[in-house]
């Protein structure tokens, strides 16, 4: 974006001259020039000058795409090799010099980022022994050189290459120690240009004097090129992933030998698989899988110490993946062919399970061929069961089955990255079934004690099992069986089962079953009874069945119910019942409230029952007091007042009963000497002595019957004193009697002998109806002289007597009132 500036014109004693540079450039460019730019007024017609344009340039990214790698020369240039397709003379250009290169040593081991948007090579001391620099390369900064003190003093620095699986720049050099060649590995970390570090060392089987390259997958997984300088032997070797990040020492496994190319000091992926080599002035391009050479790159280089590029190359690996061994000392053989030439092979040692620290590979492979995968057992193989899977790096299986050889196409695409396992297992099944209960609060936990059984059957070839019978759960609620095949062929089916518990009833099963390839099924469980929806079918040797059986908890319940043995049973709800967890916070607080109140409680713990005062005129039922059973009828013993339940799942009722008493007072008058009263002329009264707790009800004045009726009759507490009145009133009868009936309540007959005198003072027993009687007659007539007595004159006299004295009272009242009332008048 160009500007224009007026500037003075030139006079006759002054010339006026002006200069321009850029300054200030963006982030990621840089100013192709930033020389001063002069303009003079008179130099220009009209006064208008041209400065031209200053041109940005931009750090450019390597490219990342088929047929292109980069050499670096020891002087810094970086040159980009252009492959055609097909075939043609590769296309070189400069893509850039290193700047700020001391003398000395020179500059090796470049390696390029993932993506291509950095590059680092490594700048050697004086005496090539050792590193002093990184020169780091970014399409934001372009190069940026990093100096620490020496490191890798002992080493001739031949190759680098950058992780592409997380952008660390590795760098090393071959030394010998005596007869033995090693490899020193470093890495160097860009976020934060700390001094590199020793990663590892790796021993190498050729002893020689060497030059050679590293380069990277992106897995991460290392590739060491190695060529004997004496000789046009090259080879090259892998170290896992996994064996570079524990680093120390590590052992290199040959993937791939090449001849026709002397002094090799580079090596670079293509994308389908072929390998780039170069020395100072050619680059060849091979076949990993055969060694051959389809044909040259180039022979123009000049001075070139290494090579790079930052595509991931083909790889296939093959693993061994143990379940157990039959003997101890069984070990297996894996292979990886291409035809008839075998590109790696390697063999297990030691007696661990699962999967081996030796493998094939990684090895470079070609995109879309064929390859040969095999595994060997050395001893006992008619004893193992063998299947693999081949799985690429998208996640993808390739290729699956039983046995221990197969041939698998890698996909048609750069890149890929196929990892291929095969699993042996001797020709056993294990069986696992595990109990798992859920408490009511839905927490789950492992539970012993239960008894399991996987009941199995051959449905081809013979299967036993061991142990035969069922077995209980230990602290982790597992039992196990191995069901031993007589050969590969053989399968069998097992049936799930359990001996259920009280207190618990089934919630869920499931068995995950795994195959000796590693594919996992899960099979429902209906009722873990064993039934035909509780079977596993179809298991192999090598197979492993994981069962696990929830049961859930019933809850364990407690209800607090009223009775009445005697009285009126609608009274229940009057008492408040509880039952009080003696465990306290151990156990859950147990039910409280009125009678029919439930809650659920712990199992096991101690409750103590209780209740209210409730209503005064019933106490506890003394021949039955708390009585507990479950729902199904079984009882539960209660000691003082005290419970427990000792299962799960129950449902338990405690009942306590109380009991009142009636009593019924009635009156009898017997008018046999001519008295004309009823008895209701009469009024009856049951009075209780007073109770220390609570206030009993009193039966007042309730006119008097011969009957029994709810109006003369009332509920008392039993065993309590109550006394009986009656009011006669000023009636001329004399209470003569206070009996109870002693005959059955519903059948009172006041001519009955069976009525006994008592004191007014009464208690009634709990459950007892008392009828009481108060008998009543008239005054008897005076009897005559003749017949022995005082003589009807007597009496006849005597009220004459006293109804004349009653008179002579009123009129002595009278005449004083008279005097009064005249002494006022007056």
């Amino acid at each position: 974006m160009g500007s224009a500036n007026r500037v003075q014109a030139d006079t006759s004693n002054r010339r006026h001259e002006y200069r321009v540079r850029p300054v200030g450039e963006p982030a990621g460019t840089f100013w192709e020039s930033t020389e001063w730019r002069y303009s003079r007024y008179g130099d220009r017609p009209n006064g208008i000058g041209d400065l031209e344009t200053f041109h940005l340039g931009t750090y450019p990214a390597a490219s990342c795409v088929s047929g292109t790698i980069y050499a670096l020369s020891s002087a810094g240039v970086v040159t980009q090799i252009s492959r055609p397709s097909g075939h043609g003379d590769a296309v070189l250009s400069r893509f850039d010099t290193i700047p700020q290169v001391s003398g000395g040593g020179g500059l090796n081991a470049l390696g390029i980022g993932p993506g291509g948007t950095s590059m680092f090579v490594a700048e050697r001391t004086g005496n090539a022994y050792g590193v002093q620099a990184i020169h780091t390369y970014s399409v934001a900064s372009g190069w940026q050189r990093v100096t620490f003190s020496a490191v890798a003093s002992g080493t001739v620095v031949v190759g680098g290459a950058t992780n592409l699986m997380d952008g660390r720049y590795y760098f090393g050099g071959y030394r010998q120690v005596g007869n033995s060649t090693f490899f020193d590995v470093w890495v160097f970390d860009p976020q934060s240009n700390a001094r590199p570090v020793l990663r590892g060392t790796v021993s190498v089987p050729l002893n020689a004097t060497s030059n050679g390259d590293i380069a990277f997958d992106a897995a991460g997984n290392l590739f060491m090129l190695q060529n004997q300088q004496s000789t046009a032997t090259t080879r090259i070797y892998t170290i896992p992933a996994s064996i570079l990040t524990a680093g120390d020492a590590m052992v290199a496994q040959t993937v791939s030998s090449f001849t026709g190319i002397r002094d090799v000091n580079g090596f670079a992926f293509e994308a389908d698989g072929h390998s780039y080599l170069s020395n100072g002035t050619d680059v060849r391009i091979y076949d990993p899988s055969s060694g051959l050479q389809p044909g040259a790159v180039t022979t123009e280089l000049s001075g070139t110490v290494d090579l790079a590029g930052c595509l991931s190359p083909v790889t296939l690996t093959v693993r061994k993946d143990v379940v157990s061994r039959f003997a101890s000392s069984d070990q297996f053989t894996l292979t990886v062919a291409r035809g008839s030439t075998t590109l790696g092979s390697v063999r297990t040692t030691g007696n661990q399970s699962g999967v081996q620290q030796e493998q094939v590979g990684p090895i470079t492979v070609a995109s879309g061929q064929a390859y040969s995968i095999r595994e060997s057992v050395l001893a006992n193989g008619d004893r193992y069961s063998s299947t693999y899977t081949c799985v690429d790096e998208r996640g993808t299986v390739i290729a699956s089955g039983e046995g221990r050889f197969d041939t698998i196409t890698m996909p048609p695409r750069g890149g890929a990255s196929v990892v291929c396992t095969f699993r042996n297992a001797p020709l056993i099944a294990g069986v696992v079934v595990r109990k798992i209960v859920e408490d009511t609060s839905g927490v789950q936990r492992p539970d012993d004690g239960w008894i399991l059984a996987a009941a199995s059957t051959a449905t081809a070839g013979t299967v036993t099992a061991s142990p035969v019978a069922g077995q209980v759960s230990d602290a982790n609620g597992e039992v196990s069986w191995v069901l031993n095949f007589g050969s590969a062929s053989a399968r069998a089916l097992v049936a799930i089962s359990e001996v259920q518990q009280p207190g618990f009833e089934f919630a869920s099963g499931s068995c995950v079953v795994t195959t000796a390839a590693g594919v996992t099924n899960t099979v429902t469980l209906n009722a873990a009874q064993g039934t035909q929806d509780d079977v596993v079918a179809g298991i192999a040797p090598g197979w492993s069945v994981e069962c696990e059986i929830t049961n859930r908890v019933l809850p364990t319940t407690l209800a607090l119910v009223k009775s009445i043995s005697f009285g009126d049973s609608t009274l229940a709800s009057a008492w408040q019942l509880s039952a009080i967890a003696v465990d306290g916070a151990a156990a859950l607080p147990g039910p409280s409230g009125s009678s029919g109140v439930s809650a659920p409680i712990s199992p096991g713990a101690t409750y103590e029952l209780a209740e209210d005062a409730g209503l005064a005129t019933y106490i506890a039922d003394p021949t039955i007091g708390w009585f507990c059973e479950t729902t199904n009828g079984t009882r539960i013993e209660v000691v003082n007042d005290r419970v427990v339940v000792p299962t799960a799942g129950l449902n338990v009722v405690c009942t306590v009963t109380n009991t009142t008493a009636r009593l019924s007072l009635l009156k009898l008058v017997e008018n046999d000497l001519g008295g004309g009263l009823d008895a209701s002329a009469f009024e009856l009264s049951a009075t209780p002595f007073a109770l220390a707790a609570g206030t009993l009800p009193v039966l007042a004045d309730i006119p008097g019957s011969a009957s029994v009726s709810r109006d003369n009759t009332m509920y008392v507490r039993p065993g309590h004193r109550y006394t009986l009145t009656e009011d006669m009133g000023d009636y001329a009868y004399l209470g003569t009697e206070l009996q109870r009936w002693d005959g059955e309540p519903a059948q009172v007959d006041h001519a009955s002998p069976h009525w006994t005198t008592v004191d007014e003072v009464v208690t009634v027993e709990a459950g007892d109806h008392a009828i009481y009687r108060f008998v009543n007659r008239p005054a008897p007539a005076l009897a005559l002289p003749l017949t022995g007595g005082i003589g009807a004159d007597t009496y006849l006299f005597g009220g004459a007597g006293v109804l004349l004295l009653g008179l002579l009272t009123a009129a002595v009242l009278f005449a004083q009132t008279r005097i009064r009332s005249s002494r006022k008048g007056s």
